[in-house]
């Protein structure tokens, strides 16, 4: 029988494998979804899921094995399971998508050369539109 390994590691040590490892696990139910045939479709993103039968069976025995390995380095290193609440990840969505949209307009795009004429008033409209959407988002998020 094979003896396990336990390391009192400090917090720091810790908080940076954690993380890393936890992005590896959360990147790991991705490569499961796409195994077992996911494939988003909305108005700009697709994706083609692309992957033989094949591979499939052999990205999700990978999966097993990661997932194998990650429960004895979670063992060894003294790890706690991160929940990732989807309240919280919407609001960082969110968030983001605030600052990105910002910069969708002729005054920042100036950068790139002058707008066509009327782009700005096309846009300002619809990404205020937009905002207000995202705005809706969290005042969903905010009622129990």
């Amino acid at each position: 029988m094979e003896k396990k390994h336990v390391f009192e590691l400090s917090s720091k040590y810790k908080r940076t494998i954690g993380t890393t490892l936890t992005h590896l696990d959360r990147v790991v139910c991705e490569f499961e979804e796409w195994a077992k045939g996911r494939q988003r479709r909305s108005v700009l993103y697709f994706e083609s899921n692309d992957l033989s039968s094949s591979q499939c069976e052999a990205l999700l025995a990978q999966v097993v094995e990661i997932r194998e390995l990650l429960s004895e380095l979670k063992s060894a290193f003294g790890l706690q399971e991160h929940v990732e609440s989807v309240t919280q990840s919407i609001w960082s969505h969110c968030s983001s998508l605030w600052a990105t949209l910002s910069e969708i307009d002729s005054k920042h795009l100036k950068g790139y050369g002058d707008a066509v004429p009327g782009f700005a008033e096309y846009w300002a409209p619809r990404g205020a539109e937009i905002e207000a959407h995202l705005d809706l988002v969290l005042n969903i998020l905010r009622k129990r």
